[in-house]
Parts: structure tokens; C-alpha cells; sequence
């Protein structure tokens, strides 16, 4: 979870971006309420809420049960106490839930899987060896106007087969296919299949739903697996127990507005994947300059700390006004490693795979040995203690040790097995030292760099890719 994220709690229960966006940017614009006020209403919002409450108070025994002893590991999309129903067919949550959410909350206009046979660009096959195999559910039109075009179309081409997928859904917004409620939104082959809908009917958004979760799709996404899930029927199941919120009504306005027609009619999504993809290329190259900065912040601090004399030494052991080339060589490359470990870090940081947080709380590593915590703890001394202390290096050392061999109480350190922090591997590193004010300015350069002016790099936006290219 970013930082900006554990800044507002109901963004990390109901909303999780893997990827499709980047979420230093979509919250960023989420917060800018005069640019939402000009893009959609987003008044009106208890009224709406009371419609989806009403709806699923009636419909929810369908889908789920209420145990009395919470799960360890709750399903997907719903709290502790309740489980999904495994008897509801597919076709029960789409025509008594999904349908509904979107006839009645957003004023879509449908088309039904079985109104699309015959259209070119489907498997015909397919769909005559399995009805509605290759079809999507649901094509979902802005109003009743342009689905009644699309169905003219239809009508008007004398045999089906003379209108194409793509000509049918010309004035369609999204794709959405329908799962039943005990089935996840994760399953690869369900990604596939909407993504290949997409593909054949020429649009760009999808959604995938289990009227739980609805998975958010794009076609043109860097990755298949990068989407954005929002668990609505927890959000509603929340305002059952604990009433209407001022979280719960923000988590809905961003439901409405990723999910309703502001976001494709009013090309919402589209603005937010160009301008996020923008903001990312602007981070990855201030990452990348302020990398090169620190390589050479690492390797003078290493030249300079008098503690390293013994690594720069000649052969017969007298000191050394200038490394020979071979060492410049090997210290460089002494400093990559040196980086490349601080970059896992931070990136592990900010995905959480480092326990920096526990249900919205900060951990005790968080606290005590994450990048920012030693920062924090450099920055409170005075220039001549960080110049001449090992505070932060001694920090980072056993954070790395940490990393390499795990840790248990408090810190909860999982052991990485790659060899990245392991001194048996790195022998020449391990002797190296650093000073404190060479902490400092380093973690400030890669942690808080002065292009962003104050904001934190956004790591768990970069893909490991960014970081290779980096380290590259």
C-alpha cells in the first residue's frame, strides 16, 4: 500500500490497483475535487447508496451466508463473517444483481450474449458446441437510443453474418462478462476471455465481475494481469454493519465514476491510463538520473571514509593517492550492488512484501528499519554526528542481513534467497563502510528527490522492469 493510500483507509479496503493505473496518480487526481466536480456529479451520492442497499438487503441471502466464526482467510471481496453461496448459477447473479447494478445505478442500456450470435468475428463453432462460450455477457451501451441503433444495424444487415462485431458495437462503452459468485476475478483464463471480447469487438474496457469484486480491464494494459478490483458488496456490507460513512461515500463516488459513464462516455479511464502513464515516465527518468547520482554518491563515500583504506591499498600495502583502474572497476561495481539492494528495498517497501503495514497500522520494522524510518533517524542528528557516526549504515547493514538470512519477532523479515544480500557473495562489500551523512544524502536522493519536489518516489508504481532498466 503507498503512502498516499494508508492516508485514506477506504482506498485500500475497497480499491485495489495492481497495475492498471498508477496510484500515486489516480490518488492524486482522485483528490483533486474541483477536476472531478467538472467531470462528473458526484453529488446525490446517499441516495444512490440507500438504492444499492436496498437492492442487495433483498437479494443478499441468495449470494451469501453469515457464519458465526470468522475466516482466517476471507473470500475475496467479502468480510471475515460471510461466504459466498455456492448454488446461485451465473445467470441468477447476472440478471439479479449485476443487471440491476447496472440498469439502476448507472442507466446503462444491454445487450445479452444470446442476442449477439451469428455476428462475424465470434467463433461460431464455438458458440454452436457451447452456447455463449465466446460471447460476452453483457455489451453495455450509454442509453436505449444507441443500443437500439446497434440492434438496427442488426436488423438492417440481411443475414447476420454481413455485420461484424466491431460495426454492432461502434456506440458500446465496455464488455462485461458475469462469473458466479463463489469464483474469484483472478482466473487467467477468465482474464483471456474477456480481453479477447475486447480485442474482436474493437474496444478498449472491460469488466469482470462475480457481482462481488468488479475487475476493471484494459485492453491495451502493459500486462494482462494489471487491473483494478473494487469490492462493492463489501462496501455495502460495511454500511449494513456500521452505517453510511463519510469513507463509505468517498469509496462509492470513485465506484461511480471508474465504473459509470463519466468513465468511458466521458473518456474518465482513458485520461487517467494517458496521464498516469505521463506521470510514470516522468518518475522513471528522475529515478533513473538520481541513480546515477547515488552510484557516485556510494562510491566517493567508500573512497572518502578512512575506515575502507585497506580496499584502496597497493599491493606492498602503502597507501594510494588514486585507485588503479581495476579498483575504479571493482568499486563501481561494488556500488551498483550497493544500489540495486536499496532499490529491492524500497520497491519491497512499498508493495508491502517488507511488513510496513498490518490492517492500516505502521509495523515494527516500518517504525525501526524501513528506508524511511533510518532517514528519519540520520536527518534528527547534527551534520558534524552524521559525518561522523555510522548511524543509517549500521541500519541498513543489519536490514540487509535481515533480508538475507529473515527475521522473526518483531520484525517479521521473510528471507530473500537470490543472493543479492548475501556477503559470503559479496566479500569485498561487506568490508566497505559508509558514514552517516553519506546515508543521508543518499536515502534523500533516491528517497524523496528534489524533481518531485517533496513527494516520495512512487516505487510500488514501478515495475520491475523500471528498476532494471535503471540499474541498466
Amino acid at each position: 500500500m503507498s503512502a498516499e493510500a494508508s492516508n485514506k483507509p477506504w482506498f485500500s479496503r475497497y480499491v485495489h490497483n495492481a497495475g492498471l493505473f498508477r496510484e500515486h496518480y489516480l490518488l492524486g487526481a482522485w483528490a483533486d475535487r474541483a477536476r472531478l466536480d467538472a467531470r462528473a456529479h458526484l453529488d446525490g451520492v446517499d441516495a444512490e447508496l440507500q438504492k444499492l442497499l436496498d437492492q442487495w438487503s433483498e437479494k443478499r441471502e441468495i449470494f451469501i451466508s453469515v457464519d458465526a466464526a470468522p475466516t482466517a482467510k476471507p473470500f475475496q471481496g467479502l468480510r471475515p463473517d460471510t461466504r459466498p453461496r455456492k448454488s446461485p448459477s451465473e445467470s441468477e447473479v447476472e440478471q439479479q444483481w449485476i443487471r440491476w447494478v447496472l440498469e439502476h445505478t448507472f442507466d446503462y442500456a444491454l445487450v445479452n450474449n444470446q442476442q449477439l450470435a451469428g455476428l462475424t468475428g465470434l467463433d461460431d463453432e464455438a458458440v454452436k458446441a457451447k452456447a455463449s462460450q465466446d460471447r460476452p455477457d453483457f455489451t453495455v451501451f450509454p442509453d436505449k437510443a444507441r443500443e437500439q441503433n446497434a440492434r438496427d444495424r442488426l436488423e438492417a444487415a440481411k443475414v447476420k453474418s454481413a455485420l461484424s462485431l466491431q460495426a454492432f458495437c461502434q456506440d458500446a462503452l465496455f464488455m462485461l462478462d458475469a462469473k458466479k459468485v463463489d469464483k474469484g476475478t483472478e482466473d487467467n483464463a477468465d482474464v483471456d476471455q474477456v480481453l479477447r471480447y475486447l480485442r474482436r469487438a474493437g474496444k478498449t474496457w472491460g469488466v469482470l465481475t462475480n457481482g462481488l469484486s468488479w475487475r476493471l480491464m484494459s485492453v491495451d494494459a502493459m500486462d494482462k494481469v494489471h487491473h483494478l478490483r473494487f469490492d462493492l458488496v463489501l462496501l455495502l456490507e460495511d454500511a449494513r454493519r456500521d452505517g453510511v460513512t463519510d469513507d463509505i461515500r468517498d469509496a462509492l463516488r470513485l465506484f461511480f465514476l471508474l465504473f459509470g459513464k463519466q468513465a468511458v462516455a466521458g473518456e474518465y479511464l482513458d485520461e487517467l491510463a494517458r496521464e498516469s502513464a505521463a506521470a510514470n515516465r516522468k518518475v522513471r527518468e528522475v529515478l533513473q538520473e538520481n541513480a546515477r547520482k547515488a552510484v557516485d554518491l556510494i562510491a566517493q563515500g567508500f573512497w572518502r571514509h578512512p575506515a575502507n583504506a585497506g580496499f584502496f591499498t597497493a599491493s606492498g600495502g602503502a597507501a594510494v593517492a588514486k585507485p588503479t583502474q581495476n579498483k575504479l572497476d571493482e568499486l563501481r561495481e561494488l556500488s551498483l550492488v550497493f544500489l540495486y539492494r536499496l532499490l529491492f528495498v524500497m520497491k519491497a517497501e512499498a508493495q508491502n512484501l517488507l511488513p510496513m503495514d498490518e490492517n492500516g497500522v505502521p509495523t515494527a520494522f516500518a517504525r525501526d528499519y524501513s528506508t524511511r524510518a533510518i532517514l528519519g533517524t540520520v536527518a534528527k542528528l547534527s551534520d558534524h554526528e552524521r559525518k561522523n557516526s555510522a548511524h543509517g549504515f549500521k541500519e541498513l547493514k543489519d536490514l540487509f542481513a535481515f533480508i538475507d538470512k529473515g527475521e522473526g519477532h518483531p520484525y517479521f523479515v521473510p528471507a530473500y534467497n537470490g543472493g543479492l544480500f548475501d556477503d559470503d557473495r559479496h566479500a569485498a562489500l561487506a568490508g566497505l563502510r559508509l558514514a552517516g551523512d553519506v546515508i543521508h544524502e543518499l536515502l534523500t536522493t533516491l528517497l524523496y528527490p528534489d524533481e518531485l519536489k517533496g513527494k516520495p518516489v512512487p516505487y510500488g508504481d514501478l515495475d520491475v522492469r523500471d528498476l532494471g532498466d535503471t540499474y541498466e
